[in-house]
């Protein structure tokens, strides 16, 4: 990651009161570059209106254009790889306590409103959070933005309703994203999620629900496109991992073991076998830089 990470503060853009507002903005190249990265203590809803180039979150980059739309969690780092001059945004800035109580009351299937816990991973729910708006999202988004202009009788309320409106809206399209993006969507999606987490939490009944399909679905989905188990990959993945540390670290076979997401000694003795064809002990001392 380059540069330092400057923080919006919720206090320059909203009041305790009414924490919402909505921004017409035109982002530069000499400010928004790979040479600087953001935070915000809010969220942030973004919708593209003109202009090209990538969103960096957390490192990882993803295409934006005209009508690109993006939720942005609070601990998120995020910057602009811009392909034109200008990026002609609309920023929906908002913090959760706004429609904490409406937000109870939504049905979520694929765990779009996941996004107002804390234990949120933006990363883990990309397909659900970096859209393209269609026709009726962008109409939305720009009454929000006449609305919060305007300040007419009753605004703060008519905007609340309209927030509220387009999370559903972004909820669906998501959910549609999610259906449509069968196949080798949904591998590389579990290939991410296998390759960030095998040490610490994959949890293969939570990412099915998440994707909307049953455990045996997914795993014969998977197994049909890749020809490999879900299982399988993911001890490749904590192998790999645990041969690096073999090789590079001085931390005792068991150590290694556990922080590498086993939790079987033995078990993980004879898949390190399998894989390499010797036990821990002798690939160390064959590789090991210790």
């Amino acid at each position: 990651m380059e540069g330092k990470i400057r923080v919006y503060k919720r206090s320059s853009f909203f009041s305790d009161d009414f924490p919402f507002s909505i921004r017409h903005v035109v982002n530069r190249t000499e400010e928004f570059n790979l040479s600087k990265r953001f935070q915000r203590e809010f969220w942030k809803i973004a919708y593209v209106i003109d202009g090209e180039g990538e969103l960096l979150l957390n490192e990882r980059r993803w295409p934006l254009r005209p009508a690109s739309l993006l939720l942005v969690h609070p601990g998120s780092v995020t910057t602009y790889n811009m392909t034109t001059q200008t990026l002609e945004l609309y920023n929906i800035l908002f913090d959760p306590v706004f429609i904490e109580h409406d937000i109870g009351t939504l049905k979520d299937d694929f765990h779009f409103f996941s996004i107002f816990s804390t234990s949120f991973s933006q990363n883990d729910n990309i397909p659900l959070y970096l859209l393209n708006a269609d026709h009726e999202i962008g109409v939305l988004i720009r009454s929000m933005a006449k609305e919060y202009e305007n300040r007419s009788l009753n605004y703060r309320p008519l905007l609340k309703l309209k927030l509220l409106e387009l999370l559903i809206l972004m909820l669906r399209r998501g959910e549609r994203n999610l259906k449509a993006v069968r196949g080798e969507g949904i591998v590389e999606y579990v290939n991410h999620l296998l390759e960030t987490h095998f040490a610490s939490g994959f949890r293969l009944g939570e990412t099915a629900s998440n994707i909307g399909i049953t455990k045996n679905h997914l795993c014969r989905l998977y197994r049909a496109r890749t020809g490999r188990t879900i299982v399988g990959r993911l001890n490749e993945f904590r192998l790999a991992d645990a041969a690096e540390k073999l090789r590079s670290t001085s931390k005792s076979v068991s150590e290694i073991c556990y922080s590498c997401g086993f939790n079987d000694l033995s078990y993980f003795y004879r898949a390190f076998r399998r894989r390499y064809a010797e036990n821990p002990g002798e690939y160390r001392e064959k590789y090991g830089q210790y």
